[in-house]
């Protein structure tokens, strides 16, 4: 009888008080480096890489915040391949016919994949967001942790080729009126 009940009064909840599973927001798509290389010479979208290790914190909490973020995540799967890339992890890859190694740091343990230094222009800190065009040179590269609100007016520049034609602070002011 308490069951009978339930599946009675469960169903009116619903209906009274519009209790409808949440719809699951939109995730970035992460693939592999060497797979959005290739998609991007076939559909020409830029690619987006997030430069992390397994032991940043800054690095898990852009995860959490700002790659969950719906607009975020709909912006990048719109208009990049995104690519999540441990240089601490990735012995060797091959780019565009260039062959990337794992250089040991200095004491002999660990080391990083030279792709991410030339991502990073040399200055590798984590995160770092690398955005490339779909010939994978680099536009820019973007230390430390932003929050979504920050992100978003970043990765809109290079989405569209605003770069190409408005300075920062036009696209930046322009993006604000549209918030």
């Amino acid at each position: 009888m308490k069951h009978l009940k339930a599946l009675v009064i469960f169903p009116l909840l619903v209906v009274l008080f519009g209790f409808t599973p949440k719809e699951e927001a939109e995730k970035v798509e992460w693939i592999g480096i060497e797979e959005a290389v290739k998609l991007s010479e076939k559909d020409g979208k830029k690619i987006i890489v997030d430069l992390y290790t397994d032991w940043c914190g800054w690095c898990k909490k852009m995860d959490r915040e700002t790659f969950n973020n719906s607009k975020v995540a709909a912006l990048i799967n719109e208009h990049y391949h995104a690519v999540k890339f441990n240089p601490e992890k990735v012995k060797e890859i091959t780019l565009k016919g260039r062959t990337y190694k794992y250089l040991l740091n200095s004491n002999g343990r660990g080391g990083t994949n030279e792709f991410a230094y030339r991502l990073a222009n040399g200055k590798l800190g984590y995160p770092t967001i690398a955005i490339l065009d779909a010939d994978a040179s680099r536009l820019t590269a973007i230390s430390g942790y932003k929050k979504a609100k920050e992100f978003l007016p970043i990765i809109g520049y290079f989405a569209e080729d605003d770069y190409k034609s408005k300075s920062w602070a036009q696209f930046y002011k322009e993006f604000q009126r549209k918030e």
